[in-house]
Protein backbone atom coordinates (compact mmCIF):
# COMPACT_ATOMS: atom_id res chain seq x y z
CA UNK A 1 0.00 0.00 0.00
CA UNK A 2 2.81 2.41 0.95
CA UNK A 3 4.59 1.67 -2.33
CA UNK A 4 1.44 2.48 -4.26
CA UNK A 5 1.07 5.86 -2.50
CA UNK A 6 4.72 6.72 -3.16
CA UNK A 7 4.36 5.91 -6.84
CA UNK A 8 1.26 8.13 -7.15
CA UNK A 9 3.02 11.03 -5.41
CA UNK A 10 6.02 10.74 -7.71
CA UNK A 11 3.72 10.76 -10.79
CA UNK A 12 1.96 13.88 -9.53
CA UNK A 13 5.28 15.59 -8.98
CA UNK A 14 6.33 14.93 -12.57
CA UNK A 15 2.95 16.22 -13.81
CA UNK A 16 3.41 19.47 -11.87
CA UNK A 17 6.92 19.89 -13.24
CA UNK A 18 5.75 19.27 -16.80
CA UNK A 19 2.95 21.80 -16.43
CA UNK A 20 5.40 24.41 -15.18
CA UNK A 21 7.73 23.85 -18.11
CA UNK A 22 4.86 24.18 -20.58
CA UNK A 23 3.74 27.47 -19.01
CA UNK A 24 7.19 28.98 -19.47
CA UNK A 25 7.17 28.03 -23.16
CA UNK A 26 3.69 29.56 -23.72
CA UNK A 27 3.77 33.08 -22.29
CA UNK A 28 0.49 34.78 -21.41
CA UNK A 29 -0.92 37.00 -24.18
CA UNK A 30 -2.55 40.05 -22.65
CA UNK A 31 -5.33 42.15 -24.24
CA UNK A 32 -3.85 44.45 -26.83
CA UNK A 33 -0.70 42.42 -27.39
CA UNK A 34 -1.81 41.24 -30.84
CA UNK A 35 -4.05 42.62 -33.61
CA UNK A 36 -6.45 39.72 -33.00
CA UNK A 37 -7.11 40.85 -29.43
CA UNK A 38 -7.27 44.68 -29.43
CA UNK A 39 -8.45 46.79 -26.52
CA UNK A 40 -11.19 49.40 -26.81
CA UNK A 41 -10.15 53.02 -26.73
CA UNK A 42 -12.83 55.71 -26.78
CA UNK A 43 -11.81 59.32 -27.31
CA UNK A 44 -13.65 62.58 -26.71
CA UNK A 45 -11.41 65.47 -27.67
CA UNK A 46 -11.18 68.24 -30.21
CA UNK A 47 -9.17 66.78 -33.08
CA UNK A 48 -6.84 69.65 -33.80
CA UNK A 49 -3.63 68.74 -35.60
CA UNK A 50 -1.76 68.90 -32.29
CA UNK A 51 -4.31 66.70 -30.50
CA UNK A 52 -4.31 64.15 -33.32
CA UNK A 53 -0.51 63.93 -33.09
CA UNK A 54 -0.73 63.58 -29.31
CA UNK A 55 -3.28 60.79 -29.59
CA UNK A 56 -1.13 58.82 -32.06
CA UNK A 57 1.92 59.23 -29.83
CA UNK A 58 -0.08 58.01 -26.82
CA UNK A 59 -1.15 54.89 -28.71
CA UNK A 60 2.44 54.27 -29.78
CA UNK A 61 3.73 54.71 -26.24
CA UNK A 62 1.11 52.34 -24.79
CA UNK A 63 2.21 49.70 -27.30
CA UNK A 64 -1.26 48.11 -27.45
CA UNK A 65 -3.40 47.31 -30.47
CA UNK A 66 -6.68 49.21 -30.24
CA UNK A 67 -10.22 49.47 -31.53
CA UNK A 68 -10.31 53.26 -31.75
CA UNK A 69 -13.64 55.06 -31.39
CA UNK A 70 -13.46 58.75 -32.36
CA UNK A 71 -17.23 59.19 -32.80
CA UNK A 72 -17.52 61.82 -30.06
CA UNK A 73 -14.51 63.87 -31.20
CA UNK A 74 -15.13 67.37 -32.51
CA UNK A 75 -13.66 69.54 -35.26
CA UNK A 76 -10.54 71.60 -34.89
CA UNK A 77 -10.04 74.96 -36.54
CA UNK A 78 -7.41 73.80 -39.05
CA UNK A 79 -7.76 73.63 -42.83
CA UNK A 80 -4.75 71.39 -43.47
CA UNK A 81 -2.58 68.88 -41.64
CA UNK A 82 -3.87 65.98 -39.61
CA UNK A 83 -7.05 65.63 -37.58
CA UNK A 84 -10.61 66.81 -38.18
CA UNK A 85 -10.72 70.06 -40.13
CA UNK A 86 -13.22 72.84 -39.58
CA UNK A 87 -15.08 71.86 -42.76
CA UNK A 88 -15.61 68.29 -41.58
CA UNK A 89 -12.72 66.69 -43.50
CA UNK A 90 -10.90 63.92 -41.63
CA UNK A 91 -7.25 63.64 -42.66
CA UNK A 92 -4.97 61.16 -40.86
CA UNK A 93 -1.97 62.83 -42.58
CA UNK A 94 0.58 60.19 -43.66
CA UNK A 95 3.49 62.36 -42.51
CA UNK A 96 2.21 62.91 -38.97
CA UNK A 97 3.67 62.65 -36.43
CA UNK A 98 6.79 60.68 -37.41
CA UNK A 99 6.09 58.25 -40.22
CA UNK A 100 3.85 55.48 -38.87
CA UNK A 101 3.77 56.13 -35.09
CA UNK A 102 0.56 54.82 -33.52
CA UNK A 103 -1.19 54.13 -36.81
CA UNK A 104 0.00 50.54 -37.13
CA UNK A 105 -1.63 49.79 -33.73
CA UNK A 106 -5.16 50.72 -34.88
CA UNK A 107 -7.19 47.60 -35.75
CA UNK A 108 -10.61 49.20 -36.23
CA UNK A 109 -11.57 52.84 -36.52
CA UNK A 110 -14.84 54.70 -36.01
CA UNK A 111 -14.56 58.21 -37.45
CA UNK A 112 -16.04 61.25 -35.69
CA UNK A 113 -19.73 61.85 -36.29
CA UNK A 114 -18.65 65.41 -37.13
CA UNK A 115 -16.60 64.07 -40.06
CA UNK A 116 -18.28 64.44 -43.46
CA UNK A 117 -15.45 63.71 -45.90
CA UNK A 118 -12.04 62.16 -46.42
CA UNK A 119 -9.99 64.46 -48.69
CA UNK A 120 -7.92 63.50 -51.73
CA UNK A 121 -4.39 62.37 -51.11
CA UNK A 122 -1.73 65.03 -51.64
CA UNK A 123 -1.32 65.82 -55.35
CA UNK A 124 2.16 65.53 -56.85
CA UNK A 125 2.54 67.00 -60.37
CA UNK A 126 4.41 65.19 -63.17
CA UNK A 127 8.21 65.18 -63.06
CA UNK A 128 11.01 63.80 -65.22
CA UNK A 129 10.77 60.63 -63.13
CA UNK A 130 7.07 59.98 -63.70
CA UNK A 131 3.55 61.26 -64.18
CA UNK A 132 1.18 62.82 -61.74
CA UNK A 133 0.26 60.93 -58.61
CA UNK A 134 -1.56 61.26 -55.31
CA UNK A 135 -0.46 60.47 -51.79
CA UNK A 136 -2.32 57.91 -49.66
CA UNK A 137 -3.99 59.45 -46.63
CA UNK A 138 -4.33 56.15 -44.73
CA UNK A 139 -0.80 55.02 -45.45
CA UNK A 140 0.82 53.16 -42.51
CA UNK A 141 -2.51 51.90 -41.10
CA UNK A 142 -1.11 48.45 -41.78
CA UNK A 143 -3.32 46.56 -39.28
CA UNK A 144 -6.58 48.41 -39.96
CA UNK A 145 -9.21 45.73 -40.63
CA UNK A 146 -12.38 47.85 -40.55
CA UNK A 147 -13.45 51.48 -40.70
CA UNK A 148 -16.79 53.20 -40.18
CA UNK A 149 -17.80 56.75 -40.99
CA UNK A 150 -21.48 57.32 -40.27
CA UNK A 151 -21.72 60.80 -41.81
CA UNK A 152 -19.00 60.60 -44.45
CA UNK A 153 -20.43 61.65 -47.84
CA UNK A 154 -17.22 61.87 -49.93
CA UNK A 155 -14.16 59.61 -49.97
CA UNK A 156 -11.23 61.25 -51.72
CA UNK A 157 -8.84 59.99 -54.33
CA UNK A 158 -6.31 57.36 -53.22
CA UNK A 159 -7.61 57.50 -49.63
CA UNK A 160 -7.01 53.80 -48.87
CA UNK A 161 -4.99 52.81 -51.93
CA UNK A 162 -2.88 49.67 -51.45
CA UNK A 163 -4.18 49.04 -47.92
CA UNK A 164 -4.28 45.33 -48.56
CA UNK A 165 -2.12 42.25 -48.77
CA UNK A 166 -1.76 40.36 -52.04
CA UNK A 167 -0.53 36.80 -52.46
CA UNK A 168 2.56 38.12 -54.23
CA UNK A 169 3.48 40.22 -51.21
CA UNK A 170 2.30 43.57 -52.55
CA UNK A 171 0.41 45.92 -50.26
CA UNK A 172 0.78 47.10 -46.71
CA UNK A 173 -2.48 46.36 -44.92
CA UNK A 174 -5.39 44.09 -44.15
CA UNK A 175 -8.47 46.28 -44.67
CA UNK A 176 -11.44 43.90 -44.98
CA UNK A 177 -14.60 45.86 -44.11
CA UNK A 178 -15.80 49.40 -44.80
CA UNK A 179 -19.01 50.95 -43.50
CA UNK A 180 -19.99 54.31 -44.99
CA UNK A 181 -23.81 54.28 -44.94
CA UNK A 182 -24.19 57.86 -46.23
CA UNK A 183 -21.35 58.17 -48.73
CA UNK A 184 -22.48 59.49 -52.14
CA UNK A 185 -19.12 59.82 -53.92
CA UNK A 186 -16.11 57.50 -53.98
CA UNK A 187 -13.22 59.05 -55.88
CA UNK A 188 -10.68 57.41 -58.17
CA UNK A 189 -8.39 54.70 -56.74
CA UNK A 190 -9.95 55.13 -53.28
CA UNK A 191 -9.72 51.40 -52.50
CA UNK A 192 -7.40 50.32 -55.33
CA UNK A 193 -5.19 47.48 -54.10
CA UNK A 194 -7.24 46.67 -51.00
CA UNK A 195 -6.82 42.97 -51.78
CA UNK A 196 -8.40 41.90 -48.47
CA UNK A 197 -11.57 43.98 -48.87
CA UNK A 198 -14.57 41.64 -48.82
CA UNK A 199 -17.40 43.78 -47.41
CA UNK A 200 -18.55 47.30 -48.34
CA UNK A 201 -21.65 48.99 -46.92
CA UNK A 202 -22.19 51.95 -49.28
CA UNK A 203 -25.96 51.87 -50.01
CA UNK A 204 -26.32 55.56 -50.93
CA UNK A 205 -23.34 55.94 -53.26
CA UNK A 206 -24.17 57.74 -56.52
CA UNK A 207 -20.74 58.17 -58.15
CA UNK A 208 -17.91 55.63 -58.22
CA UNK A 209 -14.87 56.93 -60.08
CA UNK A 210 -12.04 55.27 -61.98
CA UNK A 211 -10.48 52.14 -60.44
CA UNK A 212 -12.09 52.78 -57.07
CA UNK A 213 -12.45 49.07 -56.29
CA UNK A 214 -9.94 47.46 -58.63
CA UNK A 215 -7.89 44.67 -56.99
CA UNK A 216 -10.37 43.95 -54.19
CA UNK A 217 -12.24 40.76 -53.26
CA UNK A 218 -15.80 42.06 -52.96
CA UNK A 219 -18.30 39.26 -53.55
CA UNK A 220 -21.52 41.28 -53.46
CA UNK A 221 -22.42 44.94 -53.60
CA UNK A 222 -25.66 46.79 -52.87
CA UNK A 223 -25.60 50.18 -54.66
CA UNK A 224 -29.20 50.99 -55.72
CA UNK A 225 -28.58 54.76 -55.96
CA UNK A 226 -25.53 54.64 -58.23
CA UNK A 227 -25.79 56.71 -61.42
CA UNK A 228 -22.18 56.55 -62.68
CA UNK A 229 -19.49 53.85 -62.66
CA UNK A 230 -16.09 54.91 -64.00
CA UNK A 231 -13.28 53.29 -65.97
CA UNK A 232 -12.08 49.96 -64.54
CA UNK A 233 -13.92 50.41 -61.27
CA UNK A 234 -13.78 46.64 -60.74
CA UNK A 235 -11.39 45.37 -63.40
CA UNK A 236 -10.80 41.63 -63.08
CA UNK A 237 -12.26 41.49 -59.57
CA UNK A 238 -15.87 42.38 -60.29
CA UNK A 239 -18.30 41.14 -57.56
CA UNK A 240 -20.44 38.11 -58.39
CA UNK A 241 -23.64 39.85 -57.28
CA UNK A 242 -24.51 43.54 -57.67
CA UNK A 243 -27.83 45.20 -56.84
CA UNK A 244 -28.53 48.37 -58.84
CA UNK A 245 -31.49 50.79 -59.00
CA UNK A 246 -34.51 51.64 -61.11
CA UNK A 247 -32.51 53.53 -63.76
CA UNK A 248 -29.48 51.94 -65.42
CA UNK A 249 -26.29 53.83 -64.50
CA UNK A 250 -23.85 55.24 -67.02
CA UNK A 251 -20.72 53.12 -67.22
CA UNK A 252 -17.33 53.97 -68.69
CA UNK A 253 -15.41 51.43 -70.76
CA UNK A 254 -13.51 48.47 -69.26
CA UNK A 255 -15.72 48.28 -66.17
CA UNK A 256 -14.91 44.57 -66.47
CA UNK A 257 -11.42 44.27 -67.88
CA UNK A 258 -10.85 42.22 -71.00
CA UNK A 259 -8.98 39.06 -70.08
CA UNK A 260 -10.88 38.36 -66.89
CA UNK A 261 -11.18 34.61 -66.29
CA UNK A 262 -14.56 33.15 -67.28
CA UNK A 263 -17.18 33.91 -64.65
CA UNK A 264 -20.80 34.90 -64.12
CA UNK A 265 -22.07 38.12 -62.60
CA UNK A 266 -25.67 38.64 -61.55
CA UNK A 267 -27.09 42.17 -61.62
CA UNK A 268 -30.35 42.54 -59.72
CA UNK A 269 -32.73 45.45 -60.29
CA UNK A 270 -36.19 46.32 -58.91
CA UNK A 271 -39.44 45.72 -60.78
CA UNK A 272 -40.06 48.47 -63.32
CA UNK A 273 -36.36 49.28 -63.81
CA UNK A 274 -35.47 51.00 -67.09
CA UNK A 275 -32.43 51.20 -69.34
CA UNK A 276 -31.18 47.65 -68.77
CA UNK A 277 -32.89 46.14 -71.79
CA UNK A 278 -35.14 43.13 -71.56
CA UNK A 279 -35.40 41.75 -68.03
CA UNK A 280 -34.57 39.04 -67.17
CA UNK A 281 -31.80 38.68 -69.71
CA UNK A 282 -28.45 37.05 -70.17
CA UNK A 283 -25.41 38.40 -72.03
CA UNK A 284 -22.83 35.80 -72.88
CA UNK A 285 -20.00 34.97 -75.25
CA UNK A 286 -19.39 36.94 -78.43
CA UNK A 287 -22.58 39.04 -78.49
CA UNK A 288 -21.47 42.54 -79.49
CA UNK A 289 -24.84 44.27 -79.54
CA UNK A 290 -24.75 47.88 -78.36
CA UNK A 291 -26.85 47.73 -75.21
CA UNK A 292 -26.48 48.26 -71.48
CA UNK A 293 -25.58 44.65 -70.78
CA UNK A 294 -22.58 44.79 -73.08
CA UNK A 295 -21.62 48.23 -71.78
CA UNK A 296 -21.36 46.57 -68.36
CA UNK A 297 -19.23 43.84 -69.89
CA UNK A 298 -16.60 46.40 -70.83
CA UNK A 299 -17.85 48.34 -73.85
CA UNK A 300 -19.11 51.29 -71.83
CA UNK A 301 -22.08 53.61 -72.25
CA UNK A 302 -21.79 57.23 -71.20
CA UNK A 303 -23.96 59.76 -73.12
CA UNK A 304 -22.04 62.65 -71.55
CA UNK A 305 -18.99 61.50 -73.57
CA UNK A 306 -20.73 61.06 -76.92
CA UNK A 307 -18.19 61.23 -79.79
CA UNK A 308 -15.32 61.76 -77.32
CA UNK A 309 -12.08 59.79 -77.48
CA UNK A 310 -11.68 56.86 -75.12
CA UNK A 311 -8.61 56.24 -73.03
CA UNK A 312 -6.46 54.73 -75.79
CA UNK A 313 -6.78 57.92 -77.86
CA UNK A 314 -8.00 56.11 -80.97
CA UNK A 315 -11.41 54.59 -80.21
CA UNK A 316 -14.38 56.88 -79.60
CA UNK A 317 -17.71 56.75 -77.89
CA UNK A 318 -20.39 56.92 -80.60
CA UNK A 319 -23.18 59.50 -80.88
CA UNK A 320 -25.28 57.60 -78.33
CA UNK A 321 -22.41 57.28 -75.87
CA UNK A 322 -21.62 53.59 -76.51
CA UNK A 323 -17.96 52.62 -76.49
CA UNK A 324 -15.94 50.41 -78.80
CA UNK A 325 -17.39 46.89 -79.07
CA UNK A 326 -13.87 45.43 -79.05
CA UNK A 327 -13.75 46.23 -75.32
CA UNK A 328 -16.54 43.74 -74.56
CA UNK A 329 -15.32 41.02 -72.21
CA UNK A 330 -16.63 37.85 -73.83
CA UNK A 331 -15.46 35.77 -70.84
CA UNK A 332 -18.03 37.46 -68.64
CA UNK A 333 -21.56 36.07 -68.51
CA UNK A 334 -24.00 38.71 -67.26
CA UNK A 335 -27.39 37.86 -65.82
CA UNK A 336 -29.84 40.72 -65.31
CA UNK A 337 -32.86 39.84 -63.24
CA UNK A 338 -35.44 41.36 -60.92
CA UNK A 339 -34.82 41.34 -57.19
CA UNK A 340 -36.98 38.83 -55.31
Amino acid sequence: MKKTIIIILIALAFTVCDTGENNTSNPVVNPGDTPDNPIARIENRQLTTANWATLLNEIEADGKYVDLDLSACTRGNQTSGGGLWNDGSFNPDPSLPTIEKGKSKIVSLILPEDATSIPDGTYYPPTDLGGERYGINFRFFSNLKSIKGTNITTIGRNAFNNLGTHSTGAGQGVLANIDFPNVTKISGDAFNGCYSLISANIPKVETIEMQAFIHTRLQSLYIPDVTYIGVQVFGQNIPSEITLGKIAPWIDYLNSRVGTAARTVTVRVPQGATGYGEIPNIYIGGDRTKNWGNSFRGMGWNPSKANAFMGDGTARYDAEGYGDTSYINTNLTLLIEYTP
